[in-house]
Formats: structure tokens, sequence, C-alpha cells
């Protein structure tokens, strides 16, 4: 519902009414139980007050859906549309929510949901051409893990395999008088 105020009498009863919104929803969310509350949108004076005086840690700005299913999965979380009907049942576990400093601004760690079973790797570099290139190499190396957890089977890396035949032939091969193969 959208609110005009015609002149300064009627501006401080709106005020009012909006702070006594905002206190309601805020009491609502800590009546759930909550100890951080995730947002797609800006939360504006509601994400300063519950930081400020709740306690509650306000995450804002989460565009992505990608991200938001990700978070559902991995905290067992439901995604609620009116912060006002929050209920216990719809929080999600977390064992951690911290907010760590990056050189290229601020990133959220929520670690140990009940069912998370994935990670997230941060990598940096001095330019896109670095950043891709150790974006390929991690995904090569997750590829191995996973061939080698499916397959049950390795072959022990970095030229290990291939050094042993080759002794193997050396040291059959001094076993022969003459070089002919």
């Amino acid at each position: 519902k959208v609110e005009s105020v015609a002149h300064v009498g009627e501006h401080a009863e709106f005020s009012k009414r909006s702070k006594e919104e905002l206190e309601a929803l805020i009491a609502s969310i800590i009546a759930s139980g909550a100890s951080a509350v995730i947002c797609k949108r800006g939360m504006g004076s509601l994400a300063m007050s519950m930081r400020a005086c709740r306690g509650i840690f306000p995450i804002e700005r989460i565009t992505r859906e990608a991200d938001i299913r990700r978070l559902i999965l991995a905290t067992g979380a439901k995604a609620v549309g009116n912060p006002g009907s929050l209920s216990g049942k719809d929080l999600g576990k977390a064992a951690l929510v911290e907010e760590l400093a990056t050189p290229n601004g601020h990133i959220v760690l929520i670690d140990g949901g009940p069912s998370s079973r994935a990670i997230t790797v941060l990598i940096n570099g001095v330019s896109t051409q670095t950043r891709e290139m150790c974006r390929r190499g991690v995904e090569t190396a997750a590829g191995a893990i996973a061939s080698t957890i499916d397959c049950r089977r390795a072959v022990a890396g970095g030229g290990a395999a291939e050094a042993a035949a080759s002794r193997h032939l050396q040291s059959l091969s001094l076993s022969f008088a003459s070089k002919r193969q």
C-alpha cells in the first residue's frame, strides 16, 4: 500500500507508523528464532536495526537465483515471501555465518549446514586469464577426484607409473647382450 504525505503534520504520523511496522516485523523475525536473515533485495533500515539492536545478521542483495537454491539445499531452510510470516519451521541451520573481508570486497561464509555437501572455491588472480587458468585447473582436479571415487581405482600420479615402467625396461634391457630390438 502506498501512502502520500500532504503536509508536515502527516509526516510525523507517517514516520511513527513506519517505525511501528518496522518494529513489528523485527519482533516477528526475533520470535522465529532467526540469527541471520537472507534477502534477495536490500533491507535498508530493517537491516541496520536488526544488526545494531537485535543481534541478527542481515545478508541482503543475493541476486542470483542459483545462490538462493544452494543456500536452501545446504541449510534446509524454506524460502519465505513475507518476513512477517517467518516461523521456526522455515529456518535452516548452519554452524557458522560470518562476513569475511577479501581484496575484492566482502563475502559471507555460511558453513556447517545439516545437508551441506558442497564447497565454494574462491579463485583470485591478477588477470582474467590467470583466474580462468586456475579455474580450469580446479575443475580438472575435481574431475579427477570424482573419477577416482566413481571407479574406486587410482594410478599413482606425477608420472610414477611411467617412471616405474621405464626403470623396469632399463633393467630388462641390460640383460640382453646386443642393442638390437
